[in-house]
């Protein structure tokens, strides 16, 4: 699985570069950053294959926005999201990891300790 991480993304180009993506894509993010994504750039769900929300643990999400992805989850941690990571096919894939807010530096030193100690 290549992996790829984005602190506080600027939609338009994280759009992009998830619609460039070779293969499917496993995004592990905040809620409103899927969401907004989903919402207004429709194109990121051509690749993207599973959305697990960090941030809260209950969806709100149009149907619609996600009837095409094959594994939807929402968790309370980042912790618990990175463990469903950890269970999931890991040929072919692309992990893509975002973040923002408060706890955003935190997020991103967690992550890379994921990172590191999973290859």
């Amino acid at each position: 699985m290549d992996v790829f991480s984005w602190a506080n993304p600027h939609f338009e180009a994280l759009s992009t570069a998830i619609a460039s993506f070779p293969f499917p894509v496993v995004w592990v993010g905040k809620h409103e950053q899927i969401k907004c994504a989903c919402n207004y750039y429709p194109e990121v769900l051509d690749t993207m294959e599973t959305a697990i929300f960090y941030d809260q643990a209950h969806l709100k999400l149009n149907e619609a926005a996600i009837v095409n992805l094959e594994k939807v989850a929402g968790v309370g941690s980042l912790e618990s999201a990175l463990k469903l990571v950890q269970s999931l096919e890991q040929q072919r894939r692309i992990f893509l990891f975002t973040t923002e807010g408060n706890e955003m530096v935190k997020d991103v030193n967690d992550f890379n300790a994921f990172v590191e100690s999973w290859n």
